[in-house]
C-alpha cells in the first residue's frame, strides 16, 4: 500500500489530464479516468488535490473539481436547459469535466440510497458510452452521447469507506479507478521545491499509435479473457483498459500524445499493479480490522454472559441453602441423605455449595453426618 513520494504525485496528476478540452480519437475511452486515494484523515488526501491543481491549473473547462450529486446530476453537468416557445430542451455545453469528492462517505452515502443512479452512471460513463436517463417530460430527459464528452474523477476515501466502494466489485466499479494510498515510505528528509506547473500537449484527433509490445499484449489479454471467460480476478477485470488509458495519459506527461512507447506501458502496468495492491491491502486491513472488532464484541458478550450465569448460580445457590435450612429447623436434624432427598431434583445439583453456604451464614449446624438447626433462621437477612 506504498509507494515513492515521486511516483505518487506523478500519479495524481493523471486526472487533470483527462478533461483536457482538445479532442482527440477516444479509441479506448482513454480519457474517462477514475482516481481513489485512500488515506485515514488528515493523511494528505485533500493536500494531494492541491498538489495537482498547482501543476496543472487550467483544464480548459468550467466543470474543474465539481462535486457529485447523483448520477442524473453528473450527466445534467454537462447539459443546459432551456425553454423557447413554451418547449423544453436540452442541449449540451460542456464537452469534459474534472469531478472532485474530497470524502468519499458522501458519493457512497448517495448510492446506497433506494433507486440510486450514481455507481451505475459512473460505470458508464468510464465506458465512454452513451449517458443518460429517459423522462416522462424533457426536464428529465438528459443525454450525453457515447465519445462525446470527457470525465475524470477523483475521489478522497477513508479505509472503511473505501471497502465500502471495493465491495462493489461484483459490478465492477472499483475495477474502474487507478487507487493510490497517501502513505509514503520513502519521503524526502527535506522539503522539495515547489515544481513548476506541467505542460499539456494538445491531444490528437488520430487514433493513438501503439508499440508493437503494447499491441501484442493487449492481445494476448484479450485471448486469456476470452479463454476463461472473463479474468478470474474480480478487481482485475479491467485491468488492460486501465493500464491503457494509465499508459496514454503518463505518454501526455511526458508531452507526446500520438502514441503510446513501451516505457510508458511498463510504467503503466506498475501504477497498475500497485493500484490493486493498494485496493486488496485496504480490503484485507478493513476486513481484519472488523474481525478483531467483532471479536472484542464477541468476549464481551461472553464476558456478560458468564456473569448473568454467575448471578444466577449465586441466587440458586441462596435460594437452595435456605430451602434446607427450613427443612432442617422443622425436622431439628436430617441426615445428608435424608435432606438430599427432601429437596427437588432440579436443586440437587447446587446441594454441596448451598450447604456451604448455609454453614457460612450460620443457618445450620454440622452434625455427625447430617445438619442440625443454627441460631439464625432462613428468613433473616443476613443470608
Amino acid at each position: 500500500m506504498e509507494m515513492p513520494s515521486r511516483q505518487r504525485a506523478w500519479c495524481r496528476t493523471l486526472q487533470s489530464c483527462c478533461a483536457n478540452p482538445h479532442k482527440h480519437n477516444d479509441q479506448w475511452g482513454c480519457t474517462q479516468f477514475f482516481v481513489a486515494i485512500a488515506g485515514h484523515s488528515g493523511a494528505g488526501k485533500t493536500a494531494s488535490m492541491k498538489c495537482a491543481r498547482h501543476l496543472v491549473p487550467d483544464i480548459g473547462t468550467e466543470l474543474d473539481g465539481m462535486p457529485i450529486s447523483s448520477g442524473e446530476g453528473l450527466v445534467q453537468a454537462y447539459l443546459q436547459q432551456s425553454k423557447s416557445g413554451g418547449v423544453v430542451k436540452q442541449r449540451q455545453v460542456h464537452s469534459s469535466g474534472f469531478f472532485y469528492v474530497d470524502e468519499g462517505q458522501q458519493l457512497l452515502s448517495q448510492s446506497v440510497r433506494k433507486g440510486s443512479t450514481t455507481l451505475s452512471m459512473l460505470r458508464v460513463m468510464w465506458a465512454g458510452e452513451t449517458a443518460g436517463t429517459t423522462g416522462a417530460v424533457a426536464e428529465t430527459t438528459r443525454c450525453l452521447k457515447a465519445a462525446h464528452y470527457r470525465l475524470s474523477l477523483l475521489v478522497g476515501l477513508q479505509p472503511e469507506f473505501a471497502s465500502a466502494l471495493l465491495a462493489d466489485d461484483h459490478a465492477g466499479t472499483p475495477q474502474r479507478f487507478l487507487w493510490l494510498s497517501c502513505r509514503d515510505p520513502e519521503p524526502p528528509s527535506r522539503r522539495p521545491a515547489s515544481g513548476a506547473p506541467l505542460h499539456i500537449p494538445p491531444l490528437t484527433e488520430a487514433p493513438v499509435k501503439l508499440d508493437s509490445k503494447v499491441e501484442y499484449s493487449i492481445d494476448q489479454a484479450r485471448l486469456e479473457m476470452l479463454k476463461n471467460g472473463g479474468n478470474t480476478t474480480s478487481l482485475a477485470s479491467q485491468r488492460t483498459r486501465l493500464q491503457l488509458r494509465t499508459s496514454y495519459l503518463i505518454a501526455v506527461l511526458h508531452g507526446r500524445s500520438t502514441d503510446i512507447n513501451r516505457n510508458d506501458w511498463d510504467c503503466g502496468a506498475d501504477l497498475v499493479t500497485h493500484s490493486q495492491t493498494v485496493a486488496l491491502t485496504i480490503r484485507d486491513l478493513v476486513a481484519e480490522s472488523r474481525r478483531a472488532e467483532q471479536a472484542r464484541v464477541d468476549l464481551e458478550d461472553a464476558e456478560r454472559a458468564a456473569l448473568r450465569l454467575e448471578h444466577k448460580q449465586r441466587a440458586n445457590i441462596e435460594r437452595v441453602a435456605r430451602r434446607a435450612a427450613r427443612h432442617i429447623h422443622q425436622s431439628g436434624y436430617l441426615s445428608t441423605p435424608d435432606l438430599r432427598r427432601k429437596l427437588a431434583y432440579r436443586d440437587r445439583e447446587y446441594f454441596e455449595e448451598a450447604m456451604q453456604h448455609a454453614l457460612k451464614c450460620g443457618l445450620v449446624e454440622a452434625f455427625e453426618r447430617g445438619f442440625s438447626p443454627a441460631s439464625f433462621k432462613p428468613n433473616d437477612s443476613s443470608t
